[in-house]
């Protein structure tokens, strides 16, 4: 089975532009930080395409470098400044950090009003690939006749065998998708 990444594409950006304005409008909206450590042409590449999405979407995104040789306690810090300044509403560390960061511990203590990949245990956001995933499973067994729905997977099939906890995870989400 084939699935078009441009529907879920379109509708993460719709998504996103939703959120972004609503945030506007509350005078709440804050820039998206994009840490990169080291140099690496590669994170500079998906932090363009994060700014381009971004200028799509109505947020701005900045990147921040940081020296290969930054501390643990240093790269912390930083975050924590970012958070504490009032006008950044999420950070994004670019993958891969050098051996000596440990990201686990950098996410566990990361501020969560800046925190919003999902990384954190009990995080309030949904990891963006499981979003996506979620929308390709919508994309995939739709009702034609319910453009927005929540996520349920009461009689549905999966075409791929998964454990109960995934199944058991996956009932307590709900996406709202964006009247087309």
């Amino acid at each position: 089975m084939l699935l078009s990444t441009q529907g879920i594409q379109y509708y993460l950006k719709k998504i996103l532009s939703q959120k972004a304005t609503t945030l506007s409008q509350n005078n709440s909206l804050g820039k998206l930080v994009s840490i990169v450590i080291g140099e690496n042409p590669e994170q500079d590449s998906y932090v363009k395409i994060k700014r381009k999405v971004g200028e799509e979407v109505g947020v701005v995104v900045e990147k921040a470098s940081l020296p290969v040789d930054v501390t643990q306690a240093n790269l912390l810090s930083f975050i924590h400044n970012l958070a504490n300044s009032g006008l950044v509403s999420g950070v994004i560390i670019q993958q891969p950090v050098p051996k000596h960061i440990d990201l686990h511990e950098v996410y566990e203590n990361m501020p969560g009003s800046v925190e919003i990949e999902g990384h954190r245990a009990n995080s309030p956001y949904v990891f963006p690939l499981v979003q996506a995933c979620m929308i390709g499973l919508w994309l995939t067994y739709k009702h034609e006749t319910a453009p927005s729905i929540a996520v349920n997977t009461e009689g549905i099939e999966l075409p791929f065998v998964c454990k109960e906890e995934l199944i058991s995870w996956l009932k307590t989400k709900k996406l709202q998708l964006p009247d087309m």
